[in-house]
């Protein structure tokens, strides 16, 4: 008798960090982002840039929502704005940025074996651009110990290049195109020869590549020269239906769960 209840007892404690696991891959969070540019681009010739250059013909060049946007992974659903909804109003009338993005969703805190990519299109824009630049790529977010943010993004600006960058860009002949510090566009081809051949209009493309380690029901900032990000992702607190499903089905204890914060940040 003794020993079928040691076994019982080292299989409920076997079992109960798994069940500790799927609570916390199931925790869902409220994300909000905003992103917005410099209004003058006044960094834009601060250092060099790794860039792609597209013709500015119209609006081929640029990424927008209005075609066909990509579906919203199942687990996400639509928010509304809340948490940063007085940052995104200063930004709107501010004169010296332009917001470009404003999201709010929620979504369950994955590990990074399953967190996914949004893609910034497939989510509500809840602000119009300002400007004539856009901002597409996607967002995701992964739960660890810490929250984990990570933006893979496509910043496209409306400026002027000489025709030697645009062609060295789209592979006529010759390398990589780059911006210089100082503000001169070129290709790998000469200096003379960039300078001399004539300026046309383009969209240069600027990777935003980011990874921010986080805590939930902060306001966090995420800088770059040419583009700012605020986001928040606040725990979403259980309903009382919710919560008392979870009593029930928890296993019986002299102590309860703690009710103030997630564990994990």
């Amino acid at each position: 008798m003794v020993s079928s209840r040691c076994f019982a007892f080292l299989l409920l404690l076997l079992a109960l960090p798994a069940s500790l696991v799927a609570l916390a891959e199931t925790r869902e969070y409220e994300v909000e982002v905003v992103i917005f540019e410099e209004a003058r681009g006044a960094y834009v010739n601060s250092e060099q840039w790794d860039v792609r250059l597209t013709p500015a013909n119209g609006d081929a060049g640029l990424s927008t929502a209005a075609v066909a946007p990509p579906a919203l992974p199942a687990q996400v659903r639509q928010g509304e704005p809340a948490l940063l909804r007085e940052d995104a109003r200063r930004i709107v009338h501010s004169s010296y940025y332009h917001a470009l993005y404003y999201a709010a969703w929620r979504q369950p805190g994955l590990d990074k074996d399953k967190a996914f990519a949004i893609d910034l299109n497939a989510l509500r824009n809840h602000i119009t651009p300002q400007g004539q630049n856009h901002i597409s790529g996607t967002l995701k977010v992964v739960l660890g110990r810490y929250l984990h943010f990570y933006t893979r993004l496509d910043y496209q600006r409306r400026q002027m290049a000489s025709l030697t960058a645009l062609q060295a860009s789209q592979g006529v002949p010759g390398g990589a195109t780059r911006i210089a510090q100082g503000g001169s566009m070129e290709a790998s081809a000469s200096r003379d020869e960039a300078s001399a051949a004539p300026e046309v209009a383009v969209i240069a493309h600027y990777p935003i590549v980011s990874h921010r380690r986080m805590r939930s029901k902060e306001l966090h900032y995420i800088d770059h020269p040419l583009v700012g990000i605020l986001v928040q992702i606040n725990p979403v607190k259980k309903k009382p239906a919710e919560a008392a499903e979870n009593q029930l089905n928890a296993p019986a204890s002299g102590a309860q769960r703690p009710s103030a914060g997630p564990a994990h940040h």
